[in-house]
């Protein structure tokens, strides 16, 4: 139930109490009691939810992200500071705020506030938790942060939206910035069990295990076979009878577990983040050049490079996919 964090630590957002980067894991100054449920990162801010349902947050502090009701940075993990007797149940990292799910179906938010991506009818910063202003009667079962945009999912299997829409991101059919949730033009008939946000596009798993996906789409990111920003949710080209479980964006590109264990990239491919073997874009899904025998149970994206988690081949066992989507998130998509 420990954490584990390395890389780049300038803010403290590895949470070894130190600003000093580190290219070997190092183990997150939490108390030696706490079980971590699920973990989120943003640009330079981390995120756990813990067991007993509350959150800590370390790191850069700049725009109030850590939620503690400073903007002061830190290098070991604090408290979120959540309203009295509430507690969580999901959380996410953006670029510079951050996202929870309430045991009651609401969402909290924190942190930077520029375009409106707390979704309480402001652009004012806030470091402590915002109610997001849902709409009457609505409940939320899990959230997805962008640059500075946010969704979640209702548990109607709808989708909502709010903060920057400058290339259609929020997918209403505009590009207009939202300081409050709007719902996103899902088509007829279909309901969402997933999202994912990245800087600039969103994405959604649905119930018929097929993909969509609307916002920036200049590298292909989209997966609908065009280059054509969509302020409106269009199908991922997958390829035919295969169907997904899970869906994860990275900064240009974007990737998804199949059914059969197996994944897909595409978009932008220009560090080799698609694994396909090529650094050749792709405006369709390729296949990830797995190891044989090998099955994907989780996969994340990073700006430009992507990883999974995967199961082994075995002889005597045929193994299945199993996917718990709150594990990583990343909302470093600078």
């Amino acid at each position: 139930g420990g954490v584990l964090a390395w890389g780049n630590n300038s803010n403290g957002q590895l949470g070894d109490g130190t600003t000093t980067n580190n290219n070997t894991p190092v183990a997150i100054g939490l108390p030696p009691t706490i079980t971590v449920t699920a973990i989120a990162a943003g640009a330079a801010h981390s995120l756990a939810l813990v067991a007993i349902d509350v959150a800590f947050a370390w790191g850069g502090n700049d725009r109030g992200q850590l939620g503690d009701g400073t903007t002061t940075d830190r290098t070991t993990p604090v408290s979120v500071s959540l309203p009295p007797g509430i507690t969580v149940t999901d959380v996410a990292a953006g670029r510079n705020h951050s996202l929870a799910v309430t045991s009651t179906g609401g969402v909290l938010a924190w942190g930077f506030n520029s375009d409106g991506q707390l979704g309480d009818g402001t652009t004012t910063d806030s470091s402590t938790p915002v109610a997001v202003n849902l709409p009457q009667g609505i409940t939320v079962t899990a959230v997805a942060a962008g640059r500075n945009h946010s969704l979640a999912i209702t548990s109607a299997g709808g989708v909502l939206a709010w903060g920057d829409n400058f290339f259609g991101q929020l997918g209403d059919g505009t590009t207009i910035d939202r300081s409050t949730p709007v719902s996103v033009n899902l088509p007829e008939g279909i309901t969402a069990t997933a999202v994912a946000a990245s800087g600039l596009h969103s994405l959604a798993t649905t119930s018929t295990g097929r993909l969509l996906a609307w916002g920036n789409n200049t590298q292909g990111q989209l997966g609908d076979g065009t280059t054509t920003n969509s302020s409106v949710p269009v199908a991922v080209s997958l390829p035919a009878l295969v169907t997904v479980t899970a869906v994860v964006a990275g900064g240009f590109h974007s990737l998804a577990i199949t059914s059969a264990g197996t994944a897909l990239a595409w978009g932008n491919n220009s560090n080799g983040q698609l694994g396909d073997g090529t650094t050749t874009d792709s405006s369709t899904p390729v296949a990830i050049n797995l190891p044989p025998g090998f099955t994907v149970t989780t996969v994340t994206a990073g700006f430009g490079h992507s990883m999974a988690l995967t199961t082994p081949p075995t002889s005597t066992t045929t193994m299945r996919v199993t996917h718990t989507p709150k594990q990583i998130r990343r909302g470093d998509v600078e």
